[in-house]
């Protein structure tokens, strides 16, 4: 059995970003577990439950560092819909060591609240525009 190396961005109020060793016929409720495990083990005042946590496969490069957030934010944004469901099976999405980049973007409730009242905003905007 295969052992990947999944580096995950956390874009919340304190941004973090975490290495998972993870093997490849895993779930990625699996993933999910150790992320969150990470991030509460990181930050004692990290208080999101682990059933609101969820998960996007990206490959958001690593650089710059000053501005990794908003990129993160700007691609669930982007990305809403394609959540990663639970069931899925970690070697269907990595079937081999990816490269160096973000390859795991977490969202909370809080994160996703936001980009989906920024894209209901764009959407009335562009309403408005072409009315």
């Amino acid at each position: 059995m295969e052992q990947l190396k999944i580096t995950c961005f956390y874009p919340g109020e304190r941004p973090q970003t975490v290495v998972i060793p993870i093997d490849t016929d895993a779930l990625v409720t699996e993933l999910l577990e150790k992320i969150h495990g990470r991030l509460k083990q990181r930050d004692r005042n990290f208080d999101v439950d682990e059933c609101d946590l969820s998960l996007y496969k990206t490959d958001l490069p690593l650089e710059p560092d000053e501005d990794k957030s908003d990129r993160a934010r700007q691609w669930i944004n982007s990305h809403a819909d394609q959540q990663l469901r639970e069931t899925q099976i970690i070697a269907t999405l990595f079937p081999q060591q990816p490269g160096f980049a973000f390859h795991i973007v977490v969202a909370d409730p809080e994160r996703e609240r936001l980009f989906s009242c920024h894209r209901a905003h764009n959407r009335a905007a562009l309403a408005f525009m072409f009315a």
